[in-house]
């Protein structure tokens, strides 16, 4: 009896030692993970720092464009331009790029203008939209007569692919109309009429109208007009809002 009492003894502390071991090694494992941690993002912090320090002081990356970048839902323009001018545009930076715009009102907050450049006639029909102007439709006008109806339309089907639709039909004796459609990225529908007209000693004038709509402004500005024009109110009357309590 007096020799088993050593040895259980004996035993219990070979346990509690190797679980003070294990206790021990878990305990400096999760040190060593926490050190690690620390380390990268000590690491990462600096290299941001320098990262920032050489694009100050050595005006790295001043020529980029970072509101362009970022930001590209705020875009101004499309892609897709007549004569320099895009739809979306006002009628101030229209005229900023041709000096010669005549600008007229069509009612219900709607404004039409008109410039020539390059030979051509463009009339651009502007709506306005929460208090802005913006362009919903642009026209193209102009007569060819060195370039053919093929040469025009392999010009457009460059840049926007094959017409979704096409049709022609006889104008007369010495005459042909072809109506196309295309329809670019944006939401812009594009129309293009052309008119091939022959004269009696077989010279060949192309006449061409384009035209160009943002269907989106053009759907607001079919609401607008379904909408009854606003009149003031009698006086002693109280204004009906209807503004939703939310």
């Amino acid at each position: 009896m007096a020799t088993q009492a050593p040895r259980l003894e004996q035993r219990r502390g070979d346990k509690r030692s190797s679980t003070d071991r294990r206790v021990g090694n878990r305990g400096r494992r999760k040190d060593d993970g926490g050190n690690i941690k620390t380390l990268v993002f000590l690491c990462l912090a600096a290299l941001m720092a320098l990262i920032f320090f050489l694009t100050f002081e050595t005006n790295i990356g001043a020529q980029i464009n970072w509101r362009k970048m970022f930001f590209l839902k705020n875009k101004l323009e499309q892609t897709f331009k007549l004569g320099g001018v895009s739809l979306g545009m006002s009628p101030d930076v229209v005229r900023k790029r041709h000096p010669n715009l005549d600008l007229a009102s069509l009612g219900r907050g709607e404004t039409a203008a008109t410039f020539k450049f390059d030979g051509a006639h463009y009339t651009v029909w502007f709506v306005n939209i929460g208090g802005h102007e913006k362009a919903y439709r642009m026209r193209y006008d102009q007569s060819f007569a060195t370039r053919t109806e093929e040469d025009i339309l392999d010009s457009i089907g460059d840049k926007h692919g094959k017409p979704g639709t096409s049709e022609c039909s006889k104008a007369g004796d010495l005459a042909r109309k072809c109506h196309f459609q295309w329809w670019p990225s944006g939401g812009i529908a594009l129309n293009v009429s052309t008119t091939e007209v022959k004269s009696s000693l077989n010279h060949t004038r192309t006449d061409v109208t384009m035209i160009a709509t943002d269907t989106y402004l053009d759907g607001k500005r079919m609401r607008n007009q379904s909408q009854p024009e606003q009149t003031s109110s009698k006086s002693g009357q109280e204004n009906n809002s209807e503004k939703l309590p939310f």
